[in-house]
């Protein structure tokens, strides 16, 4: 049956990714993200079908693509935070007000990051249901560490309540942003199929985790055997396989991480690295030239009376 939801799984993302790349060529918007869905529900759907011709070949197939989404995930990050760091900036850029020191840009950045100061301004309402969708999140991420560490630390085991709360908050915060992107007429003016990608899978992958928590309940101890191979890259028995509703939640979850560094999830990195965020106001203080500028800056005067920076005024050749 978990070849099955692969298979599933991976139509409807490829359904869903090419119904994004139309949009997006509609709109002239980046395609890089409804590509990345496509291509990732193809060969999802291929694997889960080459699957059910050989049904012991299950394992294998689930070892893979697990390993595989994970290094998509973390590759697309870093190459996401490379472009960024790498990109030039000749130009102090911040909005103001902003520091002028580099501790004051610290603090600004982590009140960004943990606090979304900028979101308040804008919407009190966005800003609500942005930190209990965030924070209901961080928690439940830290109370699934009990499944890959053994014997399970106590701190985890402290916090396992309040991952237990958020994810009963974190379905409600995603259905309530979703109605926003459905009844607001400038949110659904500026939004596309490939913008409620995210808000869907989330949605499905909390649903799934309830479903198994308080109704379909799975056996915890092949769980932990499932995660335990995983993680120690090797290959689970077909016995240890767990339940047809953990593997759609799984599934759910690897189709995230493989959607998730091209998509607008990262803004998590873009709030950590934005000129406008992360930089000094020292323009007063400093002089910016454009790396890639050739010759003299044009407003570096060369001892030329006749012109700016070496060049003369005229645009003419006599």
């Amino acid at each position: 049956m978990g070849t099955l939801v692969l298979l599933i799984l991976g139509g409807l993302a490829l359904v869903v990714g090419l119904g994004c790349i139309l949009g997006a060529a509609r709109s002239g918007r980046p395609r890089t993200p409804s590509v990345v869905l496509t291509v990732a529900g193809a060969v999802v759907a291929l694997l889960g079908a080459a699957a059910l011709v050989r049904p012991a070949t299950e394992p294998f197939l689930w070892a893979g693509v697990t390993w595989v989404a994970v290094a998509a995930f973390f590759a697309g990050v870093a190459y996401r935070i490379t472009a960024w760091v790498t990109t030039p900036v000749p130009l102090s850029i911040p909005t103001t007000p902003a520091p002028t020191t580099t501790g004051g840009v610290i603090l600004r950045v982590l009140g960004e990051v943990l606090l979304h100061r900028s979101l308040i301004r804008d919407s009190k309402y966005v800003w609500a249901l942005s930190m209990l969708f965030h924070w209901s999140l961080v928690f439940i991420l830290l109370r699934h560490l009990r499944y890959f560490v053994y014997p399970v630390w106590g701190w985890i085991v402290a916090i396992e309540p309040l991952g237990v709360y958020g994810g009963y908050v974190m379905p409600i915060c995603l259905l309530l942003l979703l109605m926003r992107r459905l009844y607001h007429p400038k949110q659904i003016y500026i939004s596309l199929l490939s913008d409620y990608v995210a808000l869907f899978l989330l949605l499905a992958i909390t649903c799934s985790g309830i479903l198994m928590k308080d109704y379909v309940r799975v056996d915890l101890i092949k769980v932990k055997n499932f995660a335990y191979c995983l993680t120690t890259l090797t290959i689970p028995a077909l016995d240890n396989l767990p339940s047809l509703m953990f593997t759609v939640h799984f599934a759910l979850v690897l189709i995230l991480l493989v959607y998730f560094p091209m998509s607008k999830l990262m803004h998590f990195g873009a709030a950590t690295f934005s000129p406008s965020r992360a930089a000094k106001y020292d323009i007063k203080n400093r002089r910016y030239v454009n790396p890639w500028d050739p010759g003299p800056n044009v407003y570096e005067s060369t001892g030329n009376t006749g012109g700016v920076g070496g060049r003369p005024l005229g645009g003419g050749n006599g």
